[in-house]
């Protein structure tokens, strides 16, 4: 597979993610919330749950691409190294 069709499938695959870990965040703590209102007879612990629903997603999300990004940056790091030492290599040659 060539490099910018890996590039390609890695971005879909992490909005795929972000997209389903927000709706997966959603149903379990708006469900939560409004068994807890069914249970009790209450009003407040959907709105409570759907609040700790999307702090959740947010927090999930945030982790989810700093992981990605510190991961292209250490990549993009590497490289740099490994040109510089190519650029050290040829000068102490003499070329």
């Amino acid at each position: 597979m060539k490099k910018e069709t890996q590039k390609v499938v890695k971005s879909f695959t992490l909005i795929l993610q972000l997209g389903l870990n927000v709706i997966a965040c959603l149903i379990v703590s708006c469900g939560l919330g409004y068994i807890i209102d069914r249970k009790f007879d209450t009003k407040c612990w959907f709105i409570v749950f759907l609040i700790l629903g999307i702090i959740t997603a947010y927090r999930n999300c945030y982790i989810m691409l700093k992981g990605f990004y510190t991961k292209d940056k250490s990549s993009k790091q590497k490289q740099y190294e490994y040109i510089q030492s190519l650029t050290r290599d040829r000068k102490r040659n003499g070329k």
